[in-house]
């Protein structure tokens, strides 16, 4: 094309015809732009278009910009993509691509699932290594493609429920903090943020893909006007799947594939007029300079299967959570009424049934089995106070506990809290809100869900209990042939070895056999701390003794570690009600603790000392003193919680359950247990037990004892 081309035509719109025919051409190049320099100067002159000379640096530019294929939002190996880097910029590259952005995964670190995924591959492992290679990469596809390539990230937080994309960053985003501070350092770095498929796909339904359904993050679109000026722009399409409110949202918009597959090119694709430059990309999307186009690697394309419309779910904001699938009764006997409420739930995708008096609700009740029933009050031969009295005493547990939802024109107090405590959800007075009517039901919906899931973990939760408890069993009856074995060989050499050197170990060995042989049928029988069988056992008992049989317990492992256990007691200790068993491995527990963290060569004092009133009540003291490493004072308080362990224990072995053992023995004897101690200097554990009814005149000698100076 040149200037001569123009000389013996009729052209009544110059700039346009010379627009068009330099637009034939597949790319501006400097020759075609000089040449169009040249046509707009002859044009000035022989069409006297003074706009044209004015309008010739505007051309230029416009010449420069054109509509850009692009695909923004592309996974590959890093995360959890099937296909390589350098294969994606093939591919893309081979099929006229102008621009894509590789956006991999990179998920938080907060939550169990985030960890498993993170785990098993499918979030970038290191990022530096991430970006080095797509700088590498767009190099080559700039030479071999003129593609350009972008770097992003998708970054995925699943406790906070969102994924944002990341076009146009240089390093690497923290995904552990709110939306907010995502955005705002995608935008630090000069990127855009872009909201990753913001609605629940209606794929996921026509596909039954109720896994995705439930993970699907909604957090920004929930709180899409919170969001609506921080976010760059959303994704008004993701593979197969058109957000249709987006678009009525007026949302600056793209539309990309969520590549993670080969077939995934297959798929709604932007087109931004754009020159071909990162900057000039971002403020192009900014600008609103983008359309949507279907790229159809495949030239055919199977439709999508689709459900009837009562069906298909039109998912707003305040029932976004609703289970799609939820059958609901309505209870009333105004049809237009029933018909009105019905329409709109089965466009938010609810089966809806249908009941215009009570009897007919009671048999649609039992045929059916809704999740949720919208009753009303006043109908006729069965009204809605005894069908909801009947839904809450049926045997079928699923019918009692299927939720209900009183609309009813009784607005007074008095009947809102009768129908609540018969058993109604909600109540809801006529007339009202039909979106709040809808999110009334997304939420009952929810917690019905909620609740059926509970339940179904709980249920787990019992059986694998069950089954532990079982095998614990199992492993104590075990153990109670070998620990009746000891004590009888234990017993048999006491009676062969009076030496006194023999006699005392073999004792320990033959009293602790007894005592592990007991614990044994304990925990055979089923008896715990949280019943009350065992205040059946309770009796008096020589509690000085007790501590006695505890030390010698314990003896040999503490003159193995050359510690001195020395036990002070007052000369008159008055008997204990208490629970032999439970008390004597709650004193184990403690002086078996003093013993393990006090270093070799220290000492341990057990004191027992009563205190009385002239009454005849008072307290009993039993403190165990050590010179051991000492509990640091943020510890004190959560010691005595189970599994919880100090700081400073790590050298030594253990579970952190005896101190919570000791804890709740003392404290169902009516007592408390008290800690004082000092980093490297000791420890001292006291407990306080209440003494009640000793004899008048034994009474009298231990309160003038204490009195004594």
């Amino acid at each position: 094309m040149t200037p001569s081309l123009f000389l013996n035509q009729k052209i009544t719109n110059p700039l346009g015809e010379v627009k068009r025919r330099l637009e034939e051409r597949e790319r501006p190049n400097r020759n075609v732009i000089s040449r169009g320099l040249l046509v707009l100067s002859e044009l000035s002159h022989k069409f006297n278009h003074s706009d044209i000379i004015s309008s010739q640096r505007c051309f230029i530019l416009s010449l420069m910009e054109k509509w850009l294929l692009a695909d923004l939002h592309i996974h590959t190996t890093f995360s959890d993509g099937t296909v390589p880097l350098e294969e994606v910029v093939k591919l893309y590259g081979e099929s006229g691509f102008d621009v894509i952005a590789i956006t991999d995964h990179l998920f938080d670190t907060e939550s169990d699932r985030s960890l498993e995924i993170h785990e098993e591959g499918k979030s970038i492992k290191d990022a530096e290594d991430y970006f080095c290679k797509i700088e590498e990469v767009s190099t080559s596809a700039s030479q071999n493609y003129d593609l350009l390539v972008i770097p992003g990230l998708e970054i995925c937080n699943l406790g906070r429920d969102f994924h944002l994309l990341g076009l146009d960053l240089k390093e690497s985003i923290n995904p552990n903090q709110d939306a907010e501070a995502v955005i705002r350092e995608i935008q630090r770095q000069g990127g855009l943020a872009v909201a990753s498929h913001p609605p629940l796909k209606l794929s996921f339904f026509l596909q039954q893909d109720y896994t995705s359904i439930q993970r699907h993050p909604l957090h920004l679109w929930k709180f899409r006007k919170r969001y609506a000026d921080k976010i760059d722009a959303w994704e008004i399409a993701n593979r197969e799947d058109l957000f249709e409110a987006v678009a009525l949202e007026q949302f600056p918009f793209l539309a990309n594939s969520d590549f993670h597959e080969r077939n995934h090119l297959t798929s709604w694709k932007s087109l931004i007029f754009s020159e071909k430059e990162k900057v000039a990309i971002k403020k192009a999307i900014l600008a609103r300079k983008v359309a949507i186009f279907f790229f159809n690697d495949k030239g055919t394309q199977a439709a999508l299967s689709t459900l009837p419309i009562k069906e298909r779910a039109t998912l707003e904001e305040k029932d976004m959570d609703a289970a799609v699938q939820a059958t609901i009764l309505i209870v009333d006997d105004e049809r237009d009424l029933v018909q009105m409420l019905a329409y709109n739930l089965e466009k938010r995708g609810y089966r809806v049934i249908k009941a215009y008096d009570g009897f007919e609700a009671w048999e649609k009740i039992e045929s059916e089995r809704p999740d949720l029933v919208i009753l009303d009050l006043m109908m006729p031969n069965l009204d809605g106070w005894e069908l909801c009295k009947m839904i809450r005493r049926s045997e079928n547990k699923a019918t009692q506990e299927m939720g209900i939802l009183m609309l009813t024109a009784k607005a007074m107090t008095e009947d809102k809290v009768y129908g609540l405590e018969i058993g109604a959800d909600d109540y809801l007075s006529k007339p009202f809100s039909l979106n709040e009517l809808i999110l009334r039901v997304a939420k009952l919906i929810q917690k019905q869900s909620t609740l059926t899931q509970l339940r179904e973990e709980i249920g787990s939760l019992g059986s694998l209990l069950e089954k532990k408890e079982s095998k614990l069993k199992t492993l104590a009856h075990d153990l109670k042939s070998p620990l009746i074995s000891i004590g009888f060989s234990a017993k048999r050499m006491l009676r062969k070895h009076q030496n006194e050197e023999m006699t005392e170990p073999l004792k320990t060995i033959y009293d602790s056999s007894l005592h592990l042989t007991r614990w044994v049928d304990e925990a055979l029988s089923s008896q715990d701390l949280s019943s009350s069988a065992w205040k059946k056992q309770i009796k008096e008992v020589d509690i000085r003794s007790l501590v006695q049989q505890v030390i010698d317990l314990l003896k040999e492992s503490s003159l193995e570690k050359r510690i001195e256990i020395e036990l002070k007691t007052s000369s008159s200790i008055p008997l204990l009600s208490c629970h032999e068993p439970f008390m004597y491995r709650a004193l184990v527990n403690l002086l078996s603790n003093a013993v393990k963290y006090t270093p070799r060569g220290g000492a341990i004092e057990v004191s027992i000392h009563p205190y009385f009133n002239q009454k005849g009540t008072g307290v009993l003291e039993i403190s165990f003193r050590d010179t051991g490493i000492g509990i640091c004072e943020e510890d004190r308080e959560k010691i005595f919680q189970p599994y919880y362990r100090g700081k400073n224990v790590s050298s030594e072995e253990g579970k952190g359950l005896g101190l919570a053992f000791v804890k709740e023995v003392i404290e169902l004897h009516g007592g408390k247990i008290l800690v004082q101690s000092e980093p490297n200097v000791g420890s001292i554990f006291s407990i306080l037990l209440p003494i009640k009814d000793v004899p008048q005149e034994e009474n009298k000698n231990m309160y003038q004892e204490e009195s004594s100076p």
